[in-house]
């Protein structure tokens, strides 16, 4: 039987907790307290049970170690109000964890020597579309929140307009970009957490190689880790009740939000910094990729490449796409519809934890918090 000392210390591993609100959040309440089920049930019933107790349409989540999945499982309903059950190859949305992609994306091409981590603003974009302040500030800055860009995307001149263009996506990205560079940020140098900063990194990549962040995603990424079910954006189906929706906290009730919507994510021109979708299983697939590149058994990327990308900015708990707590990397992703929540650490023994849920908020935080607890209970 655990000690107490150990159960503490086990829920300490993985469940630091940062709010990333991307989008307006509707209203809230207070979260339920979180359980722990005993560790002889099965897995449905333990995590039936969290679902219970925190009364949100669905979850999932996967333990991961030494490289091997040793639980995983779905539970819920894809939208509140109706009874059809989630799938294990249903998608859910990333938030922000889309931003370790595109910092891990980043090294690949660098890997490729077609950009580098001191990469500048100025090499890249024209005078007429950056502040001069920009002009040094480098791609390694961008990954790490520490260029001085403003962090209030939602600021952004015109940030209306993007949920309604139609044109090109390196288009809007690029006056996306501009908008962002010609507003009064912060210290350059010093921490500060900013959406913008990756998409202006992705949208310096899309200059280098002539194409998309999203293709430079499945081309580079993606493709090479056989992940092959990504969407940008709220996920979608062709199938009536055929893919998990989000939903909003109206008083007190959860309230389907469809993809169709038109506040149903943020703007895709926003990607490289958070509209990733995806199922469990493609996740999984990424997170053993980083959980087993530092010790040099990834295809995609040399070790050193990974102590990069793991490896925080002095000054600061981040580093290219992830946070970092002594040996615990992680990063979580919302955009108040959905919440995710992936971590991993590099102690004793490397272990690998997903949570998701269809909500945000604090409900999502909880929730995703209170399934990581379980797991490492169960498995660590």
């Amino acid at each position: 039987m655990n000690t107490q000392r150990d159960t503490i210390m086990k829920r300490l591993i993985l469940t630091l907790i940062l709010p990333l609100i991307l989008i307006a959040c509707g209203g809230g309440t207070q979260a339920p307290d979180p359980i722990i089920p005993p560790v002889q049930v099965s897995t449905n019933d333990a995590f039936g049970a969290v679902l219970q107790q925190h009364q949100v349409p669905a979850i999932g989540g996967v333990y991961i170690e030494e490289g091997q999945v040793l639980e995983q499982f779905v539970l819920g309903v894809r939208k509140e109000g109706t009874s059809t059950q989630v799938s294990i190859d249903d998608r859910w949305h990333l938030g922000s964890i889309t931003k370790s992609f595109t910092a891990t994306l980043a090294a690949v091409l660098i890997e490729m020597e077609y950009l580098a981590w001191q990469t500048t603003i100025g090499e890249v974009f024209d005078a007429n579309e950056y502040y001069q302040k920009y002009a040094n500030v480098t791609l390694e800055q961008l990954l790490s929140h520490t260029g001085g860009i403003h962090g209030e995307i939602i600021d952004t001149p015109g940030w209306d307009n993007y949920f309604t263009r139609t044109d090109e996506l390196m288009d809007q990205r690029k006056d996306m970009v501009s908008a962002i560079l010609h507003m009064q940020g912060n210290g350059i140098g010093n921490f500060t957490y900013s959406n913008g900063s990756f998409v202006i990194a992705g949208a310096m990549m899309e200059r280098i190689m002539g194409s998309s962040w999203e293709y430079l995603l499945e081309e580079y990424l993606l493709l090479p880790l056989d992940i092959q079910d990504v969407q940008y954006g709220a996920p979608t189906s062709d199938v009536v009740d055929g893919q998990l929706v989000g939903h909003d906290l109206i008083s007190g009730s959860w309230s389907p939000v469809e993809a169709t919507s038109l506040y149903s994510d943020n703007p895709k021109a926003m990607g490289p910094a958070g509209t990733l979708s995806m199922s469990l299983a493609s996740l999984t697939k990424y997170v053993v990729d980083h959980m087993g590149g530092i010790s040099g058994q990834s295809t995609i990327l040399t070790s050193s490449s990974y102590e990069r990308l793991h490896q925080k900015v002095s000054g600061t708990d981040y580093a290219m796409g992830w946070f970092i707590n002594g040996t615990n990397v992680y990063h979580m992703g919302t955009n108040t519809l959905w919440y995710a929540h992936v971590g991993i650490d590099f102690g004793s023994k490397t272990v690998g934890v997903i949570a998701v849920t269809n909500v945000g908020g604090d409900r999502g935080t909880a929730v995703t918090d209170n399934i990581i607890d379980v797991l490492l209970d169960r498995n660590y």
